[in-house]
């Protein structure tokens, strides 16, 4: 177990039309977690993740139990993940299916391969310590700018890896099929005025995959990052210009041309008044 025989821990991966190119289980990146896997995809896929989790043998030291969602879009799974689970775990880490490798970076250079038992232990450590229920990494792929730090601010954190504390407190109830990370940071941020990120963990991603995932669904690239624009206005609208603004982003190696946001790390707020915890 990742801390004692006391804390349940779940890695949530949700996915779409890859059953046969799991990349975080064929890059082993569950590799010594002796825990609950589930793989959360629509429910007429189940039965192809199975038989392709049956034929790979990915890790025998892992239950991989591959569960059926009716939702659609990233944010009403990972909404769905957490109503259904928050109840049995302690802890639910939520880790993209397309990641090639996690790293460590120190003073403007990769120190370490970043074993993902050891950061979620690290995490579920930092999160009691600062009484915070939400975490994770940053996506940023210049390690110049990475920094051996956990910041406590309003800062994106990647739905490439977070980590959710589990608690009687209200569940942000998110159904957005873009930017859906963005709200969850803004929601946790305004209930509890702390979420945590690790600026010095770089994931190795497969940025705009177009292969399965949202991309698929979509049915081109184009579509969804237009309706990506009408979704940052609508947050822009919800939160106002001192939480959040946006910005245009040129093409790149990594992405096309498109809308993104930035978040105000300056920002304060009065966590909201919740009930006192067992």
């Amino acid at each position: 177990n990742i801390v004692n025989k006391y804390m349940k821990v779940l890695i949530a991966i949700p996915s779409l039309g890859r059953a046969d190119n799991i990349i975080t289980l064929k890059n082993n990146l569950l590799k010594g977690f002796y825990g609950d896997v589930k793989i959360i995809v629509p429910h007429n896929q189940v039965s192809h993740y199975e038989q392709s989790i049956e034929y790979n043998k990915y890790d025998d030291e892992c239950l991989i139990d591959v569960v059926g969602c009716g939702e659609q879009g990233i944010g009403a799974t990972r909404t769905f993940i957490l109503n259904e689970y928050h109840k049995n775990y302690d802890y639910i880490v939520m880790i993209d299916d397309d990641i090639e490798k996690l790293s460590r970076v120190r003073h403007g250079a990769v120190v370490e391969k970043c074993h993902l038992r050891l950061w979620i232990k690290e995490a579920i450590k930092t999160l009691e310590e600062r009484n915070a229920y939400f975490g994770g990494i940053t996506l940023c792929p210049n390690i110049y700018y990475a920094k051996d730090t956990i910041s406590n601010n309003l800062k994106y954190i990647s739905g490439a890896l977070q980590i959710y504390r589990s608690s009687e407190r209200p569940i942000p109830q998110n159904y957005l099929r873009h930017f859906e990370d963005y709200y969850n940071c803004i929601e946790y941020f305004l209930r509890d005025g702390i979420i945590c990120r690790w600026n010095g963990i770089i994931p190795t991603t497969k940025n705009y995959n177009p292969n399965g995932g949202i991309c698929a669904d979509y049915g081109s690239l184009a579509i969804r990052l237009k309706d990506a624009e009408k979704v940052a206005e609508e947050l822009l609208e919800n939160y106002g210009s001192k939480v959040l603004k946006i910005v245009h982003k040129k093409k790149s190696s990594r992405g096309p041309e498109c809308v993104n946001l930035r978040l105000n790390n300056y920002f304060k707020c009065s966590p909201q008044v919740l009930p006192e915890e067992d």
